[in-house]
């Protein structure tokens, strides 16, 4: 077996239709299984699956209800405990692959291994899902900005180089590293955290615009207030057990208390007015410069309200960080 592909879900019974059958017309060569976690869904995601499992059965398809405290990271060690593959690629329930996607992961993989063994992973970029709903768009055109994404490599970057880290909607990994190194169970993050401590090993992780998933943004403005905001809380879990953080997770946090508290010690001290409204007068601009990208990508003046969405998604972000900074579950 050359490659297990690892999927987790839980109550996908809406999303993971397109990504089966995207699955179905892989282009690959050698020998492939899929292997699909599930959460204990409650919405008919297993029956989906357990009717793409009939219509393809020379497909090698494993449907195992996940085991252990529930969490992605826990989900992702069930793939690995029963994965056959030399290599293990996970993609995400929300996500359509293109047909040449295995291929191009894992002759990513081994031409970087061919010039250095130390390279255990790759990824691929994350290409938004064409769509007609504007908000959908809007959003996704966000998260491709530095300022939307934090940075993330998989989100803005177009070229191939060595990362700290590949979200697992679109990576591959050697299978004897990923057994041997496992993740934590972390609800969110736990392919950050898997990520940052391969290169803590001396391992090395490439990013490749080859491979490509596209990935679907629901289209709702609260939805991915709330989402930042689990996201936050995520990085604070990794760094309460690892003291892995991304640098975005503090810096945010750190300017939005900036924002609500400066303006006391101004009051002490006059002349400090001048940085706390320099400070924000910049943060503006960038939302401003971030803007006009994004209705440049969306053609779009309905895009304008990501004057609001920026400031929004990153105050959620900062107060998931701080609460579970401060708040551990």
């Amino acid at each position: 077996m050359k490659v297990s592909i690892g999927i987790i879900v839980r109550n996908e019974a809406g999303a993971i239709g397109p990504l089966l059958e995207s699955v179905a017309r892989l282009e690959f060569s050698d020998l492939w299984e899929l292997i699909i976690i599930d959460g204990h869904s409650t919405d008919g995601t297993q029956a989906v699956v357990t009717q793409f499992q009939l219509a393809h059965p020379k497909l090698s398809i494993r449907l195992i209800e996940e085991r252990g405290v529930g969490s992605h990271g826990n989900a992702r060690n069930n793939v690995i405990d029963v994965a056959l593959g030399e290599f293990i690629a996970f993609t995400d329930a929300d996500c359509v692959v293109a047909n040449n996607w295995l291929t191009a992961l894992v002759e990513t993989l081994q031409a970087e291994r061919a010039v250095d063994d130390a390279v255990v992973a790759a990824g691929g970029i994350r290409t938004p899902i064409e769509s007609d709903d504007w908000k959908e768009q809007t959003l996704n055109a966000m998260l491709a900005t530095t300022l939307g994404s934090g940075g993330s490599a998989g989100f803005v970057s177009r070229a191939n180089r060595f990362v700290d880290s590949v979200g697992n909607y679109n990576a591959i990994y050697v299978g004897d590293v990923l057994r041997e190194q496992r993740y934590l169970p972390l609800r969110f993050g736990e392919d950050f955290e898997l990520n940052r401590r391969l290169n803590q090993l001396g391992y090395k992780i490439v990013l490749s615009s080859s491979p490509v998933v596209r990935h679907r943004q629901e289209g709702s403005f609260a939805a991915f207030a709330q989402q930042l905001y689990s996201y936050g809380r995520g990085q604070a879990n990794v760094y309460r057990q690892t003291g892995h953080v991304r640098w975005f997770a503090p810096a945010v946090s750190l300017f939005w208390l900036g924002v609500l508290l400066g303006w006391s010690a101004a009051l002490v001290w006059p002349p400090l007015i001048l940085g706390y409204v320099g400070v924000i007068a910049i943060y503006l601009f960038a939302v401003g410069l971030s803007t006009a990208q994004v209705c440049r990508a969306t053609r779009d003046l309905r895009s304008l309200i990501t004057l609001t969405i920026y400031p929004l998604g990153h105050f959620c972000y900062g107060v998931g960080f701080l609460r579970g900074i401060l708040v551990p579950r």
